[in-house]
């Protein structure tokens, strides 16, 4: 996909819409965090996110906010984990389960900064 991060057009921007739609409420934030823990109720078809990607693009626009009011742990923090997301290797070199790994451990490395 053309991404084009930054830009008002691209497959970026028009994904970010997506999620800004589904997620700008707090009935749409809790119910992505229901779903992401509550996976023994529902079959993977029928959750919603039904991949992490969905999840890291929410992660990406949390922390693209939390650049602008101080909110990603400042230097060393969360904006270091999404420059990675952005130059896309270090997440997507590997299997689904590697990469989402990385992901959560460098976020975890992080905690202490928030």
């Amino acid at each position: 996909p053309e991404w084009n991060w930054g830009y008002a057009v691209g497959t970026g921007h028009d994904c970010a819409a997506i999620c800004r739609q589904m997620y700008s409420t707090k009935e749409g934030r809790t119910e992505l965090l229901k779903n992401l823990y509550d996976t023994a109720s529902k079959k993977d078809e029928d959750r919603i996110p039904q991949n992490f990607e969905e999840v890291k693009l929410t992660l990406a626009l949390a922390w693209q906010r939390g650049r602008w009011d101080g909110s990603d742990g400042g230097r060393g923090g969360y904006g270091q984990v999404l420059a990675a997301m952005a130059g896309a290797d270090r997440y997507e070199q590997g299997s689904e389960e590697e990469c989402s790994w990385r992901l959560v451990q460098d976020m975890q490395e992080r905690f202490h900064l928030l």
